[in-house]
């Protein structure tokens, strides 16, 4: 999600993405208009939201011990909704910043790192490729943020695979055979992010010293 400022704003977008991501965020705007009015009229700040976000996350791992399925879906679903709506508030109060777009990114990401540590917990997978999934992910997410906020985004595009590790994880809830596919999944997605981890280190390091 983007907020905007004067200044080049705050984003985990290359710069291919960017010009897609302005035009789906306008589209989402005007969508959801109905329901920022509402959330203005109850005082309910984008801030708000953003921790509500994190908050359902809290679900997942209470539909994995107790075995209730749907508590899964439902964390993510609501996560994603509310992850929607934020942003788009911010805008339509006019309080975008670079403040609240970094609280955005980190909730964002806070549903992976909470997925991650809900498999750890309960033993489900192996905790290297967890851990080292889930951290050459940040940090390919923090150097793309970085790069951009310095000026010069990369044009190498980075695939976005939080996506399919949560349905990797409602599968699974549900009792379906993934755990191979699961397995193969963080091996996979890992040693790409830490190609492109290498990658953008070194683009950094041109970057800071041009």
């Amino acid at each position: 999600m983007i907020l905007y400022t004067s200044r080049v704003p705050l984003h985990f977008f290359n710069a291919g993405e960017l010009s897609y991501q302005k035009g789906f965020a306008a589209r989402r705007q005007r969508f959801l208009r109905p329901i920022l009015v509402l959330l203005h009229s109850l005082r309910i700040s984008p801030d708000h939201v953003t921790l509500a976000s994190m908050a359902v996350m809290l679900l997942l791992p209470a539909g994995i011990h107790y075995g209730v399925p749907w508590l899964c879906v439902a964390a993510y679903v609501l996560h994603l909704a509310l992850d929607a709506v934020d942003g788009s508030l911010a805008r339509h109060l006019k309080r975008n910043s670079d403040a609240g777009a970094y609280m955005d990114a980190v909730a964002d990401h806070f549903a992976v790192l909470v997925t991650s540590l809900t498999l750890l917990w309960f033993g489900i997978r192996s905790p290297f490729w967890l851990a080292a999934y889930t951290i050459s992910y940040m940090l390919v997410i923090v150097h793309v943020m970085v790069l951009n906020a310095h000026g010069t985004p990369s044009s190498v595009p980075v695939a976005r695979t939080r996506y399919p590790f949560f349905l990797l994880v409602i599968l699974y809830a549900y009792g379906r055979d993934v755990l191979l596919i699961f397995d193969v999944f963080l091996m996979v997605v890992t040693l790409y992010y830490a190609a492109m981890l290498v990658l953008y280190i070194f683009h950094l390091r041109w970057s800071l010293h041009s």
